[in-house]
């Protein structure tokens, strides 16, 4: 008898629960993949307050690199139909970063802090997420032509070119002195042995260097797919960047500092 019940039950709670749509058959991760993309844009339009708009859009931008950074030119627009406009918002939401940063009082600074260090886990998507924005606009100046005039409705072009401006003014990165071993037990304060002592400035590059060598490689590979296109060499002359390109070129500099020069050149 108990048993009975025990099948009554479970027949009841079966039929009660709500059905589970099965995932399609034959269909690759890549196209799960593109379809939450799809999926999570249309959730980003439909936000009326701007500024968690702005932090869907920043939660767009790694699924975005996932699912778009492999795909060929020619199927970049037929995959993610919306890449146009996603491109626009993409290409806006750096020019208003780079627009308040270079207001500031030490807009050089602001810039290469903006640039340099993508977001980590549970943190807030706020001025430091700079890096993550120019790999996703690496991956949309390498697409067709529309998308390339999408990201000129933000004048792209010409902010990345005055942010190479800033750059020739950079200070001098300092190395971040080492930790020094403690005393060994037994041994007086300043009778250790040499080999024991290590220097406050280590040989190899710090950190931060090399972050400056990433981001030069970035602005280097965005324009000069950029400058292939006739609407991003309109857009720097429109606003008289190519002039500030060329000077650049020519402009002196501090040693540190001729990776920028270098990368105008490259140009």
């Amino acid at each position: 008898f108990l048993k009975k019940i025990m099948a009554w039950v479970r027949r009841l709670l079966y039929r009660n629960r709500p059905p589970t749509e099965p995932e399609p058959a034959g269909v690759s991760h890549e196209e799960l993949g593109i379809r939450t993309l799809k999926q999570q844009y249309h959730l980003y339009n439909q936000i009326g307050n701007p500024a968690e708009k702005e932090r869907q859009l920043y939660r767009l931008l790694p699924l975005f690199l996932k699912n778009c950074s492999a795909l060929r030119k020619e199927d970049l627009q037929v995959r993610f139909g919306e890449v146009c406009e996603f491109g626009e918002n993409v290409a806006r939401l750096l020019y208003r970063h780079v627009t308040k940063l270079t207001q500031g009082s030490k807009p050089t600074l602001s810039l290469l802090k903006f640039f340099s260090e993508e977001e980590g886990e549970g943190r807030e998507f706020d001025n430091e997420a700079g890096l993550l924005v120019l790999k996703v606009i690496r991956v949309l100046s390498k697409g067709p032509e529309p998308v390339i005039n999408a990201l000129m409705t933000a004048n792209l072009a010409a902010i990345l070119i005055r942010c190479l401006h800033h750059f020739l003014d950079l200070p001098q990165p300092t190395p971040r002195p080492t930790a020094l071993p403690s005393p060994s037990k037994g041994v007086q304060p300043g009778h250790e042995p040499a080999a024991a002592i290590t220097t406050a400035h280590p040989e190899t590059p710090p950190k931060h260097v090399d972050a400056r060598h990433e981001l030069e490689r970035l602005l280097v590979d965005i324009l000069t797919s950029l400058v292939h296109h006739l609407s991003a060499v309109e857009d720097m002359l429109h606003f008289g960047d190519l002039s500030l390109l060329f000077g650049a070129i020519s402009t002196p500099c501090a040693r540190h500092n001729k990776m920028w020069r270098r990368a105008a050149a490259e140009t």
